[in-house]
């Protein structure tokens, strides 16, 4: 009797229906089927996008146009003083050099010529135009006359030096007169004393110079006319030596 109740009892219990999996709306998750309810979405995964993988460890970056502008800079300041190292010491060897070659070609009046001149000597300087002829450097101690050529440009200028005459001295006007009857034609100052342009007759007209100065009277004679200017830079590069 007891197990008839407990039977029908359990008769009485409403088993609720099972669904199966089947019947059930499913999802994709992670590329997977998933059980779910009537309302789940399905949601499709998309795939990840990713960045093409480079074989360098490092990735170049596009200079900016400043930065270009600097390094163009900076190139430009290196050679222009790239440059003037090179340059700079060229323009000093060629000057040293200029000097040297422009002192050598002055001769300078042997000692034994000079130590018997007792007056002053009037002689091309170092830098003057006027390149000496060794050879012709000589000194009449009778007359107390020195002479020597000199090359001026293409031109060449005769020298004739003597101690200043004591007439010139006593009478000044003896020298004035002198000028004159040798035809002096125009004058200037040089750095030494007043020159005077000659053509003396008894030179067939021949361009002369003349110098009266701290005790030395000298006569320069060219081959050819020499125009005023070029007179002026003959006297004008005059030195006294003594």
């Amino acid at each position: 009797m007891a197990e008839d109740d407990l039977r029908e009892r359990f008769n009485r219990v409403r088993v609720p229906r099972r669904t199966s999996l089947s019947n059930r709306p499913t999802t994709i998750h992670d590329g997977v089927l998933v059980p779910g309810r009537p309302s789940d979405k399905v949601v499709e995964k998309r795939p990840e996008r990713t960045l093409p993988r480079s074989n360098t460890l490092y990735t170049q970056v596009p200079e900016s146009i400043d930065t270009i502008d600097e390094k163009a800079k900076h190139k430009k300041i290196t050679f222009k003083w790239a440059v003037i190292i090179v340059i700079v010491p060229i323009v000093v060897i060629l000057g040293l050099l200029s000097i040297y070659f422009l002192r050598s070609k002055t001769t300078t009046i042997p000692e034994a010529v000079k130590s018997q001149v007792n007056f002053p000597i009037m002689y091309p300087s170092d830098s003057s135009l006027l390149t000496v002829k060794p050879q012709s450097i000589k000194y009449n101690s009778s007359d107390q006359q020195l002479t020597f050529v000199a090359m001026y440009k293409r031109c060449t200028v005769s020298f004739s030096e003597q101690p200043t005459p004591s007439s010139f001295i006593d009478v000044p006007t003896v020298y004035t007169t002198l000028v004159t009857n040798l035809n002096e034609y125009t004058s200037f100052e040089s750095i030494n004393g007043s020159v005077y342009l000659l053509l003396p007759k008894e030179l067939a007209g021949a361009q002369s110079a003349v110098m009266n100065s701290k005790g030395t009277l000298m006569f320069a004679r060219p081959i050819s006319m020499l125009t005023v200017n070029e007179w002026k830079q003959i006297f004008n590069d005059l030195q006294v030596l003594k």
